[in-house]
């Protein structure tokens, strides 16, 4: 399974009074993400941050869907596995 590092725009927002001068200067917030690639289309990835394969099942946790418009970089990581056939 494939291990990827995204960075990518995220919206940002204040949510209290703020002078229209701050608010005017707002800027998306750049985020990064690590996980294990799910799935992908043209218009979102998926990632996960943990995943477990078995012979019954295989499962993950922390899942994230983020929009392929918002990622400015994608970059495949190497690592070992102890699962056999299973390193990227």
């Amino acid at each position: 399974m494939k291990l990827l590092l995204i960075e990518w725009l995220d919206s940002a927002s204040f949510d209290s009074w703020t002078a229209i001068d701050t608010l005017r200067k707002l800027k998306p917030s750049a985020c990064q993400t690590v996980g294990f690639l799910l799935s992908e289309d043209e218009d979102y990835i998926v990632l996960a941050g943990s995943y477990a394969a078995n012979s019954h099942n295989d499962s993950a946790c922390g899942a994230m869907c983020i929009p392929v418009c918002c990622i400015t970089l994608r970059r495949e990581l190497s690592y070992a596995s102890s699962n056999e056939g299973d390193q990227s």
